[in-house]
């Protein structure tokens, strides 16, 4: 099978290479009308039985296969067997079928057990029934019935309400303390089906005796999860400083505390390590990655884990268990219980030395699994499965064919032994709170954000790692919280100017247009007071460094509802940049970054205006650009950075504007892409020398002498790039003449061209275009690759 614009593959290369190795569907699986579209393994991470794991994934899909995501469905890909299964579709492609689909299932394994399992249409799989049921107290409660369990899912009262059992408090730096009050009328389904539903209620914090300040301090949204059949939910307590219009800045407060009420009296403590069969306090520290203090009615306690705090109070009739997740990445954190009072859940705690904020535009999320059951006995065991949970892995082949991954659906599938190879964590580790975002971060270089690449989850789908795909969880999660583009309501179409360069108003818009953000810092000034001056604020994105493939990835990958509604915050954003509202091109790179965000956003929401500024951003960048000798994307100003004394453009720059188009032709095949990317691979060219690239080419001139830079850094950008524009072209020659510089950097002495590498991510298109033209043995050894070529001519 070809793609389009693709070259035929030659030198021993398999034609059906991109044809997953999927056997023919049995006797039994005709008879039953199954026809599977996609395959996941799942598999135990921690040598544990599992009754009844939850699963919740994301599957790509290839273009016209499925209109209605809720006719699909899984089941066991050896036995057969059908598993339940709840199916809605994330993403869609331009002819509105699904690209991305989200799974929930429950399935049994046993310890160290991997299991396929088969996604696709079951004729003889009926459709499964809601099973939820609201029911509405006369003191304006709500009750959540799924036939299993029947959760508490708002209860009013003078603690400002409790959603599933849990309330919260605030305490400024003066002692003042503010309850979560909840808005019952704010009650959103946002998702309800066979096995999941997603109940939304939004809020502020309140001073509990009229004192402090003036006004709510910031406001919360809460996402409750519950599981149909399970007595097991996810609650996402989310605490915004995004106010619109005149916002209050950050405010320093000194602890928040959630608080987790079981229904019955309290009989007894388990904690893992230990327990009790009566009521006694507790608590267990975390405050830094070093490890968890743990004290038991006042008494130290040894042998807890460097893991997510958790624990359970008993009562007479059921075990409440909770799971602070996240927590060994972000600290200081507290789980504690004084007998005959709630679990308290401080997820910012008091007296560990932290002052705590939240910059203007940004928000923080703090995720609870709450675990109901009869009687406590096994609620141990699931607080130990959700810690370490099971792992669901793509099939790498099958998601290459979608064509659905990232951009262009380009990247390469590694050998087993190159997956041996160790895969470093990310570069920037989450180490919590104060330490990754707030306190050190300052811009998109220092705040965690992947700054400049073009794929973070990556690595993790292509090994199929557990280890990977958590760490890149714990990054983007950071990512969608801290990086701040949350305005609550803003809307681009009534505010185009307000030029949110990231996220927020650039500090020299007019009065009219900041949003009132240009008095903020004067604003309550006695809570800024005990915030350091520097080391925090528009921790964003921008224009040359901003990349949204963390948040967007981890979206398709998990459908969380936070993730979209951060893309949905960071595409309004970019609809008011000056490169979109006036076409004003800053740089090629800029151009290139900015493109591919729209795509991104487009594919995530449904929303027609990204694809509509993304089409006169490029039609305004091909009229801008050069069409005489030198092909450049955009005609920079002499800078003593790059050419002191001409106009350029950078190679490395135009690189990124040919994964910008790339991505742009996948979603529309508009007619003036392919000729913009044949002129700029011909820039990107003219800078190739021996061993490498130009760093900077005049605009006015044909330059044919110089010296490349370091084969490093920058210049691995490119070879990716003109990949990407050969599978728009159908040119892939320009590829092929790269090999001496990709045999170069396979063998660099300190940073190969290797799985785990870090620039792998930019190499994908690039060793896409070798393994589907000419096999791994281009890849594997591009020198002797080169010499038989060259002996057969």
């Amino acid at each position: 099978m070809l793609l389009a614009g693709s070259a035929r593959p030659q030198d021993g290369a398999d034609e059906e290479f991109l044809r997953p190795p999927r056997p023919a569907p049995s006797a039994d699986e005709v008879r039953r009308g199954r026809r599977a579209l996609a395959h996941v393994s799942v598999r135990d991470t921690a040598a544990r039985y599992r009754r009844a794991e939850p699963l919740t994934f994301g599957v790509p899909l290839r273009s016209g296969q499925v209109a209605d995501a809720s006719t699909l469905r899984l089941w066991d890909a050896e036995s057969l067997r059908p598993l339940p299964s709840q199916v809605r579709a994330l993403s869609r492609w331009p002819d509105g079928s699904a690209r991305w689909v989200l799974v929930d299932t429950v399935v049994e394994l046993q310890a160290r057990e991997t299991r396929p399992l088969a996604l696709g249409f079951a004729d003889d799989v009926p459709a499964v029934d809601d099973p939820w049921r609201v029911q509405r107290r006369e003191d304006g409660g709500l009750l959540l019935d799924d036939g299993a369990t029947v959760w508490t899912l708002f209860e009013p009262g003078e603690d400002g309400g409790r959603v599933l059992g849990i309330d919260a408090r605030l305490v400024d730096v003066f002692g003042h303390e503010y309850r979560a009050e909840v808005d019952p009328g704010s009650l959103t389904w946002v998702e309800r089906g066979p096995l999941r539903a997603v109940a939304r209620f939004r809020g502020a914090h309140r001073s509990v005796d009229g004192e402090g300040l003036g006004l709510p301090f910031h406001t919360f949204t809460v996402h409750v999860h519950v599981r149909a059949g399970l007595g097991q939910a996810r609650v996402d307590w989310t605490v915004e400083n995004t106010a619109l219009a005149q916002p209050t800045g950050p405010l320093a407060f000194d602890s928040y505390v959630l608080s987790l009420h079981p229904e019955g009296e309290v009989t007894g403590v388990e904690l893992g390590v230990r327990s009790l069969e009566h009521d006694g306090g507790f608590a267990l520290e975390q405050e830094g990655p070093a490890g968890t203090r743990m004290t038991l009615e006042g008494e130290p306690v040894y042998g807890a884990r460097s893991e997510d705090l958790w624990a359970g109070l008993l009562t007479d009739g059921d075990g409440w268990f909770a799971r602070m997740v996240d927590s060994a990445e972000n600290h200081p954190s507290r789980l504690a219980h004084d007998a005959g009072g709630p679990l308290r859940l401080e997820v910012l705690p008091a007296g560990m030395g932290e002052t705590f904020w939240l910059d203007d535009a940004t928000r923080k999320t703090f995720r609870i699994d709450v675990v109901r059951e009869a009687g406590g006995a096994t609620g141990r065991a699931r607080m130990t499965e959700a810690i370490r949970p099971a792992h669901v892995a793509l099939v790498p082949l099958e998601v290459l064919a979608t064509e659905a991954w990232g951009d262009a659906g380009r990247f390469y599938v590694p050998r087993p032994l190159d997956l041996k190879k160790p895969s470093a964590p990310p570069r920037d580790p989450p180490t919590g709170w104060a330490h990754w975002g707030e306190a050190l971060g300052t811009n998109t270089h220092q705040s965690g954000s992947p700054r400049n690449q073009l794929s973070v989850f990556l690595e993790a789908m292509q090994s199929g790692r557990a280890d990977l795909h958590r760490w890149n969880v714990a990054r983007a999660r950071h990512a969608m919280d801290l990086r701040p583009y949350h305005l609550e309501g803003f809307d681009a179409d009534r505010m185009p100017w307000a030029n949110l360069y990231e996220g927020t108003p650039h500090s020299n818009n007019s009065t009219e247009h900041s949003l009132g953000r240009k008095g903020m810092h004067n604003r309550h000034t006695e809570w800024k007071e005990e915030i350091p001056r520097g080391g925090h604020g528009y921790n964003g994105f921008d224009p040359e460094h901003m990349s949204l493939d963390d948040v967007y990835e981890y979206y398709l990958l998990t459908g969380d509802w936070l993730a979209l509604d951060a893309l949905r915050s960071a595409g309004e954003a970019v609809l008011t940049w000056k490169e979109i509202v006036e076409h004003s091109i800053h740089s090629s790179r800029t151009f290139g970054w900015t493109l591919r965000a729209l795509v991104q956003v487009h594919r995530a929401t449904g929303d027609p205006r990204y694809l509509d500024a993304a089409r006169a951003y490029v039609a305004a960048a091909d009229e801008q650009r050069g069409t005489g000798d030198v092909k450049y994307l955009r005609r920079m100003k002499p800078d003593r950075r790059h050419l002191a004394d001409e106009h350029y453009d950078a190679p490395f720059m135009v690189a990124v504007a040919l994964h910008g188009l790339a991505a742009y032709w996948h979603e529309t095949r508009d007619p003036i892409v392919p000729p913009m990317v044949a002129d700029l691979v011909s820039f990107e060219m003219s800078a190739y020398r021996e061993g490498g690239f130009m760093p900077d080419m005049p605009t006015d001139r044909v330059m044919t002498d110089g010296a490349p830079s370091s084969p490093l850094g920058v210049s691995e950008w490119i070879p990716g790039a003109v990949a990407a524009a050969a599978f728009v072209t159908g040119d892939h020659d320009p590829v092929d003449r790269l090999l001496p510089y990709y045999g170069l950097l396979r063998h660099h002495s300190s940073d190969p061209i290797a799985f785990g590498a870090s620039g792998w991510h930019w190499w994908q298109p690039y060793l896409a275009s070798l393994q589907q033209r000419h096999g791994d043995a281009a890849i594997v050894d591009p020198e002797g690759f080169l010499a038989r070529r060259e002996r057969r001519r």
